[in-house]
């Protein structure tokens, strides 16, 4: 994959900086560049596109109003897709779902570990 355009990411070289999602550069207000180009999103609410149905496929975590799961995406993500590809195959997906697949992902992520260092 090759960086550049408008996806961009920290020079490997610098360790000091914090790891972070890697996001395309957009107008959006919540959507920023740091001193090195790199685009984050900050603040992404999940909660207002992720929802769990009973009965709408098997009660996984779902994008509202589609039947595509969270764990669809992330999937796809680990093997390798890229977000602008998923968007473009699966029309009801935007980037902001895309974005919300991995603020999801980083919640549940953080939950298991504040489980597993309670004393």
């Amino acid at each position: 994959m090759q960086w550049g355009g408008p996806w961009r990411h920290p020079p490997s070289s610098s360790l000091s900086i914090p790891l972070k999602l890697l996001l395309p550069c957009d107008t959006a207000t919540t959507r920023r560049a740091d001193e090195h180009g790199s685009c984050y999103t900050f603040n992404m609410d999940w909660k207002a596109l992720i929802v769990r149905v009973p009965g709408v496929m098997l009660g996984k975590p779902i994008f509202r109003d589609t039947r595509i799961t969270v764990e669809f995406v992330l999937e796809r993500l680990a093997q390798g897709a890229r977000p602008e590809d998923l968007v473009r195959s699966h029309p009801p997906l935007t980037v902001d779902h895309i974005h919300a697949a991995l603020a999801y992902a980083v919640s549940v992520v953080r939950q298991d570990e504040l489980l597993l260092s309670a004393p």
